[in-house]
């Protein structure tokens, strides 16, 4: 996404045009829950521990790679679950969504307040990750090519609930 931008950022500027804002979105908590049930679907043994970290891998790896590469896009981790997908994310430059449930759970936390983002997922866990091969699809940087996208399994659920609970409840109001 972020390769895509700059491509765009280039052609924009060589029109006079100034680029705006780019957000790449990883829906992390969406992941958590997609790979829970893979885990289970396919009687993988890795403990819930190990799951919810597993967003969090995504996102830190993604920052560093943004980092590393100069690129202008900013992360932007939404589907947070609890506070942790937060707190794990403590003095990385991103564009948070946080729902009102993480914000009154934030709002509990006592510290101490640390810089987490460069602190790496501990390598126990990542390992117990890598054996969930939807894991390795999005952790890798060339876990998958861009047409594959559209078709891994938490993007069609994201996908899904918001056509669900969003645009055919909008839908029925408007032909109502």
């Amino acid at each position: 996404m972020a390769e895509a931008r700059e491509r765009g950022k280039k052609t924009a500027e060589r029109n006079g045009v100034k680029p705006g804002l780019s957000l790449a979105v990883i829906m992390v908590g969406r992941l958590d829950d997609y790979l829970r049930d893979v885990a289970k679907d396919s009687a993988l043994s890795i403990p819930e521990s190990a799951i919810i970290q597993a967003g969090t891998a995504c996102m830190k790896r993604a920052y560093r790679i943004f980092q590393s590469r100069g690129y202008d896009t900013f992360l932007m981790p939404a589907g947070c679950r609890g506070a942790y997908h937060v707190t794990s994310l403590a003095g990385a430059t991103l564009i948070m969504s946080i729902g009102p449930s993480i914000q009154k759970a934030l709002a509990k936390e006592t510290g101490p307040f640390i810089q987490q983002i460069d602190e790496d997922v501990p390598q126990d866990v990542l390992d117990r990750l890598l054996t969930i091969e939807e894991f390795r699809r999005a952790y890798e940087p060339d876990g998958m090519v861009p047409e594959e996208f559209v078709t891994y399994g938490a993007t069609n659920r994201t996908l899904t609930q918001f056509i669900e609970c969003g645009w055919k409840p909008i839908e029925a109001y408007r032909f109502a």
